[in-house]
């Protein structure tokens, strides 16, 4: 019995341990926590909404967003909302483009602003 015992914890030990040496590189997580405001392109034409739009941050870097949170925020987006967003930097965008850099959100949150009026409100 006792060598059935040690025989299953040298097993543990050993599988546990060749676990550790096939992890995989993985992005690290960035949290939200940087304001962005959402900046949609001035001709508001057909493709606007979906090409052009840019989120600048206080800084005035402007970033060309992409990745799956964007995806799902682009059918709610509004010029001049602000964002909380976590975002992995990408190459910088060539002079002339709408943004200053390409950039993968990893998190996205609308920001409420308690006390705001609604448009058309008082």
């Amino acid at each position: 019995m006792r060598l059935h015992y040690l025989f299953s914890v040298g097993l543990l030990a050993g599988v546990g341990l060749a676990g550790c040496t096939t992890k995989t590189d993985v992005e690290p997580e960035v949290p939200c926590g940087t304001y962005a405001t959402v900046r949609l392109c001035h001709g508001m034409t057909t493709m606007c909404l979906t090409e052009h739009t840019t989120l600048e941050l206080a800084d005035g870097t402007r970033l060309r967003p992409s990745g799956p949170a964007w995806e799902a925020y682009l059918p709610h987006q509004a010029d001049g909302q602000t964002l909380s967003i976590g975002y992995t930097p990408g190459p910088a965008l060539p002079a002339g483009d709408v943004g200053n850099l390409e950039a993968k959100l990893t998190c996205l949150e609308e920001v409420m602003r308690c006390g705001t009026p609604a448009p058309g409100g008082n």
